[in-house]
């Protein structure tokens, strides 16, 4: 019997047709009908006055409701073709989409974020563009190779795998000589040569290399690939050679750009000198500046953007892929260096980033030394999946106090249980415990420059004209879970909390275990995307994408006055004001991978809940 929903009909009928004795009549019936989800058995009797019965209590005459039963008899044998019919829709529709994507978007195996509708304009995000470039960030080149593999994962179906070993080399076009992959990963034969690719100059173990690329541990640019390719390995069988040897380069790169203590740098190119680099605990300067000193925050001690998190998380999975202690060991001094981080009483939390002398320091300009609120949580997250995978409860010991200095430290002085509108802010200053926010400024991006701010971002205790690009306040609801998850693992094992041993996700705090429960909000999803779905396999999206390259681009942070050939216009505060070559506008339908990557985790979602 067939009980798999894929979203056909509103509810499952479970139908059976078999005699039952009655415990009202001496006599078996002709059959019964039992519909489970809503309770109700119909049991058709020989006798010319008969009943049936419906649930405990309810009799109706048989020869009336005999034509009815034989009709729901003949729905619920629908219901089931349907389901069946359901499964290979969707199983239709996810190679169709992969199929799209992988043989008509990908660029020589590699993607961006965002294409035109007809994929003849593609770009992605930190500047890259076009047919000669493919993305490392975002929701491009790992994240749609991690969607193959979960296609892979709920099929079986070689189809997918092959997709993602065609992403897997695409990234190794674009793996440095230190290890790592830049945001970006160029194709182009004279741009190749400033770069030094890993495959061009044929290097065997990683090294210092004068080049313009950096290994980048920002936005989980490197982070993402290495999780890919090393779950690409164990599911090749580890006999792809390209592909084993670049994920082992890679993580024998990040284990060399290790800081002494544990932490890793936002960016690198080249290796510490451990001696620079004294092992310390950290504390709070006698003195900060108040105002950026300069863009030279990415050799620093790094929890910003998750960057020495993610690096944990990494090398966890890689001593379970491959068993080496090496890994596991650059993992637990991460750990340790997330002990020696916490900042003393009364502010026992985190900063985004530290000095070599470990106090906090600034970052970008609307980053300044402070305690932070969103990078502590991300801390606290992190010691508890160490915990969980490790099993020392050296790692548990700064969590209560870092939750019982932010339940303390709620904006607005708020006191009682937390509520959907508490708040903590993004940043504290040091000593005082004051919320720190910046004003508001115009930003500057010109085609050939990085971003420039040209007023405003100065610190200020006063949120009523702050930033709106960057999160100054978030929500104080993951104290609860926290604290919640603290009292769950002190009291378990290890071996109760580990996660599964083949995760999905490209985070460290969600995977994609396909045990989900189907609902009718799952099947509704499934629904619509199917419906979305064009007759090409592509999920076509309102958006917006230049056909040409971007000359500026400024945002405002007060009111300022346009003028053009003696016009002028108003710009509001946050409007943008957006200068593209030539004379075509910006095209308003796009194919987006992060749409394709949610949408193809969606389907295998389905059929794995359905299995």
């Amino acid at each position: 019997m067939d009980r798999r929903r894929l979203g056909a009909v509103p509810f499952n009928l479970d139908w059976m047709l078999y005699p039952v004795e009655s415990t009202a009549r001496s006599v078996p019936s002709v059959f019964s009908l039992f519909a489970r989800p809503i309770g109700i058995t119909i049991s058709v009797f020989p006798e010319k006055k008969g009943s049936a019965t419906l649930g405990p209590s309810m009799n109706i005459d048989s020869a009336a409701l005999f034509t009815r039963c034989l009709i729901v008899l003949l729905i619920c044998w629908l219901s089931t073709l349907a389901r069946a019919l359901d499964r290979d829709e969707v199983l239709e529709a996810l190679r169709k989409g992969v199929a799209f994507y992988s043989e008509r978007a990908a660029i020589e195996g590699g993607y961006h974020d965002v294409y035109s509708s007809d994929l003849s304009v593609a770009q992605s995000s930190k500047r890259s563009r076009g047919h000669q470039q493919i993305s490392v960030t975002g929701s491009a080149t790992p994240s749609v190779g991690m969607a193959f593999l979960v296609a892979w994962d709920a099929t079986k179906d070689s189809f997918y795998l092959e997709a993602a070993r065609r992403a897997g080399h695409a990234l190794l076009r674009g793996q440095l000589c230190s290890g790592g992959w830049d945001y970006s990963i160029h194709l182009d034969p004279e741009k190749r040569i400033e770069y030094r690719y890993r495959q061009d100059v044929l290097v065997r173990e990683p090294m210092d290399v004068e080049s313009a690329g950096y290994t980048n541990l920002d936005n989980n640019s490197t982070q993402a690939a290495i999780r890919f390719l090393m779950r690409l390995d164990r599911e090749l069988q580890f006999v792809d050679a390209a592909i084993h040897e670049g994920a082992l380069f890679a993580l024998r790169g990040l284990v060399k750009g290790q800081y002494p203590n544990g932490a890793w740098p936002q960016r690198y190119r080249s290796f510490p000198d451990r001696e620079s680099y004294p092992v310390m605990v950290a504390s709070f300067p006698g003195e900060w500046p108040r105002t950026w000193p300069g863009p030279v925050y990415y050799r620093y001690y790094t929890i910003n953007d998750e960057c020495t998190l993610n690096m944990i998380d990494v090398l966890l999975e890689a001593n379970r892929i491959y068993a080496n202690e090496a890994f596991l060991r650059a993992a637990f001094r991460g750990g340790e260096f997330l002990l020696l981080a916490q900042l003393p009483e009364p502010q026992p939390a985190w900063a985004q980033q530290y000095n070599s002398m470990m106090q906090p320091v600034w970052g970008r300009q609307f980053e300044p030394p402070a305690v932070s609120g969103r990078e502590s949580l991300d801390v606290i997250r992190t010691l508890l999946l160490l915990f969980r995978e490790l099993g020392d409860a050296r790692f548990l010991d700064p969590v209560p106090k870092a939750l019982d200095y932010f339940e303390r430290s709620m904006l607005n002085e708020e006191s009682g249980p937390i509520t959907e509108s508490s708040r903590l802010a993004r940043f504290y200053e040091m000593g005082t415990n004051r919320p720190l926010f910046l004003t508001k400024g115009t930003r500057l991006e010109l085609q050939t420059d990085p971003w420039r701010i040209l007023d405003g971002y100065a610190i200020t205790y006063d949120d009523s004209n702050t930033v709106s690009h960057y999160t100054l306040k978030i929500g104080a609801q993951p104290l609860v879970s926290l604290r919640a998850e603290y009292e769950r693992v002190k009291s378990s094992s290890p071996e109760q909390l580990r996660r599964p041993s083949r995760l999905l996700s490209l985070t460290p705090w969600r995977y994609f275990s396909g045990t989900a429960d189907p609902s009718v909000e799952l099947d509704q999803k499934v629904t619509q995307v199917l419906s979305e779905m064009d007759s090409r396999g592509a999920w076509v999206q309102p958006g917006e994408i230049g056909l040409t390259p971007r000359v500026l681009s400024v945002t405002a942070g007060a009111t300022l006055t346009l003028i053009v050939d003696g016009q002028q216009i108003r710009v509001d505060p946050d409007q943008s004001i957006q200068l593209f070559q030539g004379t075509k506008a910006p095209i308003k339908e796009v194919v987006r991978s992060g749409t394709f990557n949610a949408n193809v985790r969606l389907l295998c979602e389905v059929l794995t809940v359905s299995d």
